[in-house]
């Protein structure tokens, strides 16, 4: 069985199928007009501004970063939570950015997001938040000790390597939860391949989900592993005001991005439940957007 989980003798139509679908890429990115968010911040100010605008490089202006993205909706920086975690980070650093809707296949390792800097590209969120730290003057993680970045490291991975797949699982398999991707893909391909391309789409993700393990289970198996991992975070969190005490860090920028992307989508209404069952973490969704939305505004 080939990709598209037909027959290898399906000479005719596979060729046809990868010709049809490498050409919608290539008309969207073409065609489809990038819009930017751009958040400069100038040196002294207090305050930054987020806006569209065009940027006019300075030598008295720090390099212009270049995020490129899956966009956000539902009032989130992105329906990513890896791509939302680098833009949180920037807004809270009051680091001048751009963000543009990203193409994989330009990613120094195909996928999103990745940053340009001046001409140069780092990928991967965690190497970029890692990269922005080592350049600034006040870093989030700065005076944390051994001990707390271990226990960091560890909440990151319950977020990036198990509820991340849990969450995948539901929006791309579960049909109620699939309607909201699919409007999304049907507003930027073209008609009429918009109306089979998602479900292509659809079949590599929730391959690639079984293929990681947490889709060879079933509905209710999967949500327990959601479930179990809130109530692992719910009781890591307690009634500390951010992960590691009193001051907020970068494990806070990865915990927000995902419990966020939970909270605030339509999606998966069940694991939903799970969070809000639990006051600490919808408060603490709501402590870290304000300082969010603070340094943005």
């Amino acid at each position: 069985m080939d990709h598209f989980g037909r027959p290898e003798a399906d000479l005719i139509g596979r060729p046809l199928t990868l010709a049809i679908v490498v050409g919608l890429f290539a008309y969207c990115y073409l065609a489809y007009p990038l819009r930017s968010r751009c958040c400069v911040v100038t040196p002294g100010a207090e305050d930054s501004s987020t806006h569209e605008q065009t940027v006019t490089s300075s030598s008295s202006l720090p390099p212009m970063i270049t995020l490129h993205t899956i966009p956000g909706q539902w009032g989130l920086e992105s329906i990513s939570p890896f791509c939302m975690k680098v833009e949180v980070y920037l807004k809270l650093t009051k680091t001048s950015y751009r963000a543009v809707p990203g193409d994989p296949r330009r990613a120094p390792k195909g996928k999103l997001p990745f940053i340009d800097e001046d001409g140069t590209k780092i990928a991967d969120s965690a190497a970029i938040v890692r990269h922005l730290e080592s350049k600034s003057k006040a870093p989030l993680d700065e005076g944390v000790d051994p001990k707390a970045r271990a226990q960091a490291h560890v909440i990151a991975r319950t977020f990036e390597e198990s509820l991340y797949w849990v969450n995948l699982w539901a929006r791309w398999s579960q049909d109620e939860n699939f309607v909201h991707i699919k409007k999304q893909l049907m507003e930027v391909i073209p008609a009429p391949l918009n109306w089979f391309v998602p479900g292509v789409i659809r079949k590599r993700v929730v391959a690639s989900a079984y293929a990681q393990g947490i889709g060879r289970h079933t509905p209710d198996e999967i949500l327990a592993v959601g479930k179990a991992d809130v109530e692992a975070i719910a009781t890591l969190l307690g009634d500390k005001p951010f992960f590691l005490g009193e001051r907020l860090t970068t494990i806070d920028i990865t915990a927000y991005s995902f419990i966020a992307n939970v909270l605030r989508s339509p999606m998966y209404p069940a694991l939903q439940d799970a969070v809000k069952a639990h006051k600490n973490l919808t408060a603490y969704v709501d402590r870290v957007a304000e300082r969010v939305a603070a340094a943005a505004s």
